[in-house]
């Protein structure tokens, strides 16, 4: 006997106990309706022994519809838990009445009365003509239940799986509402690697990439008929649907050798198929992007509205090409909409002399294998060539040799690419006279030069409208203080007017012609004076500091919601120091400590929704520095990760 048999057999003995006997004359017009929910697959909670059944909670909320009632046709009722005979799926419904003084009543004008409930009750889900309006979720989270177990379990946010009922009936004692889950749910369970020797893997989440039968915002549904209404003119090239985490304090769950983590998703009611094949995509800090693609293979097909348990290979033990998160995007999404993690002084990390002036613990490749795609480099002149300095501090890398880095990156990633900040550290050189002439040469030396995993240049021009696909495989140079290196005019896009006041600013952005003009948001508040501090309060440093960082990510947000705003540029400075004369390490540290975990838990929260721009960050890859908690494991992985939670402007 399979599955759907089971349930519609239990389903028939749960009707047949929920024949309750009320007074007759409840049944008369003008009374009110007395309604009782029922049939396994009901809501709210995944029940522990059979988890093809879904209980109800007490107090849970559910709409009904009904246009030949009396006055009142729609109304908020709470269930009551049922527990006769251990049934916890069925449950009768009161009115709320906090949110409606009247409920639903018996009315006169027809005996046929056609009813249509719908859980949640809120805006997420409403009815008009027994056509469902369901808001589409695209940023799901699942909460850790057991996390001292081998195998965790994470329970989904049950208000993402929406259900629906609809009965016509004449006047009965009792309406018994049979509500069913209508969305795809999909049960993923991800494995641990399998070498006891590597470190945990740090498992942020699932995305779920639908290709093409996609719903953006919502999706309409056709109860009486149980199926999903398509509208040609809603689709678009691909959604994303995230599946975060929840861990107690914590957004991820370090899986060690032997132990799995399930999660839950839900997603529209669409068959999955050869014609609307998806992929699963694990999120997991510093490894290989694992995915598995459904719907094109025979067995992987999945019906609409039914549920899947999927299971993905395990976290790979080493790494080989690195977190490639912009791969799996959309070619058409524009380059503004992304959220890009990056790192401030970004050569830092392969070495100062001294503490002064290093803000990164990890080299170049490290960085650009655990997914920083912004590298925020200041090169100089030193016996005549370029290198790479921190300030009146060099690094221990020229010019040449992290070029030479990122043209391997993209040779071997061609799906991903890189955005370098250039700024002329003239403090190291002292605006040295050969400066323009070096450093236009390095430039057109690289832009001439073809990436021979794409057959184009390593270089891009910038435009305020780039797209995915038009960057893939490049490099894209932007210049503080966008000017001519020399009389022949810019090689390279850049900005003017780069602002360190503690309310940003925004600033012209352009490619090498001028034409090619855009608008940049900035924040770069990075001392106490900028923060309008002095040597007697400059500890309220970094309350400043992350004042000015989320007034950039309040306006970043609304760059795929606000049409002006679609090709706005943004680069936020988290980094900045604490000291009160120079740039020591540990100040850099101690702005980290105090900043990173408020931008991680800002942007990981459930009501966070939009982009963060391109964030130039300290000592990524580093949960801790020295003495300071600088959370910089989790906060490149989260700003990934928000790019799978909100639906990103394409080109059309």
């Amino acid at each position: 006997m399979n599955n759907r048999t089971i349930i519609f057999a239990i389903a028939l003995a749960v009707l047949a106990s929920c024949q309750e006997k009320w007074a007759p004359e409840n049944a008369g017009t003008g009374n009110n309706i007395r309604f009782c929910a029922t049939k396994t697959a009901t809501k709210t909670v995944y029940d522990d022994e059979n988890d093809l059944q879904i209980n109800w909670v007490a107090g849970d909320q559910v709409k009904i519809y009904c246009a030949e009632a009396e006055d009142v046709k729609e109304a908020t009722y709470k269930v009551t838990r049922k527990e006769t005979l251990g049934q916890k799926h069925k449950g009768h419904l009161q009115l709320a009445t906090e949110i409606n003084k009247d409920g639903l009543k018996w009315g006169g004008d027809t005996d046929e009365h056609n009813f249509f409930a719908v859980y949640p009750a809120n805006t997420t889900i409403t009815v008009e003509d027994g056509i469902a309006t369901c808001k589409v979720n695209t940023n799901q989270i699942c909460t850790v239940r057991n996390s001292s177990d081998d195998h965790i379990v994470a329970d989904p946010d049950m208000t993402n799986a929406y259900m629906v009922a609809d009965l016509s009936t004449q006047p009965v004692d009792s309406v018994n509402l049979h509500f069913r889950p209508i969305m795809t749910t999909l049960k993923i369970k991800i494995q641990a690697k399998t070498d006891g020797n590597q470190t945990d893997a740090m498992v942020t989440g699932v995305s779920i990439i639908s290709k093409t039968k996609c719903f953006t915002d919502k999706f309409s549904y056709d109860i009486e008929n149980s199926q999903i209404i398509y509208d040609e003119n809603a689709v678009t090239e691909s959604v994303t649907t995230m599946v975060t985490v929840k861990n107690g304090s914590n957004n991820f769950v370090d899986l060690a050798t032997g132990r799995t983590l399930t999660l839950t998703a839900f997603i529209p009611p669409v068959d999955v198929d050869a014609d609307n094949p998806i992929q699963i995509q694990l999120h997991c800090q510093h490894t290989d992007v694992l995915k598995t693609t459904l719907g094109i293979k025979a067995g992987t097909q999945i019906a609409a509205s039914s549920k899947r348990k999927i299971t993905l290979p395990n976290v790979p033990n080493t790494v080989q090409k690195g977190n490639n998160w912009i791969t799996p995007l959309d070619d058409n999404i524009y380059v503004s909409q992304l959220s890009i993690p990056g790192t401030h002084d970004a050569a830092t990390g392969d070495g100062t002399p001294f503490s002064l002036g290093k803000t990164q613990e990890m080299k170049l490749d490290a960085q650009f294998e655990m997914g920083i795609r912004a590298f925020d480099l200041r090169p100089a002149v030193s016996s005549g060539n370029i290198i790479l300095c921190h300030g009146a501090v060099a690094t221990s890398f020229n010019w040449d040799q992290v070029m030479e880095r990122f043209k391997f990156y993209l040779s071997e990633n061609p799906g991903e690419f890189i955005i370098v900040a250039l700024r002329h550290e003239d403090e190291y050189d002292n605006n040295s006279s050969q400066w323009g002439g070096l450093m236009q040469g390095k430039l057109e030396t690289i832009k001439a030069t073809t990436n021979p995993a794409t057959g184009e240049s390593y270089t891009i021009d910038f435009r305020p409208d780039l797209t995915v696909g038009e960057m893939r495989g490049k490099v894209l140079f932007l210049c503080r203080d966008w000017t001519a290196y020399n009389s022949n005019g810019p090689v390279v896009g850049g900005y003017m007017g780069w602002s360190h006041d503690k309310e940003g600013a925004e600033v012209p952005i352009y490619g090498p012609d001028s034409n090619s003009r855009g608008t940049l948001n900035i924040q770069d508040c990075y001392h106490y004076s900028d923060a309008g501090l002095n040597l007697l309060n400059y500890r309220k440093f970094p309350e400043r500091k992350w004042e000015a960082i989320e007034k950039q990510l309040n306006i970043s947000a609304t760059f795929h919601t606000n049409p002006e705003l679609v090709n706005r540029w943004c680069i936020n400075h988290t980094s900045g120091y604490t000291d009160n004369l120079i740039s020591t390490t540990n100040g850099y540290r101690n702005n980290a400590a105090n900043n990173h975990i408020k931008f991680y838990n800002k942007i990981t929260s459930p009501d966070w929704v939009g982009s963060t721009g391109i964030i130039l960050s300290d000592f990524v890859g580093a949960r801790t520095s020295g003495n300071y908690t600088v959370y910089g494991d989790l906060l490149p992985q989260a700003i990934i990760d928000n790019n799978y939670k909100y639906h990103m402007v394409r080109k059309q």
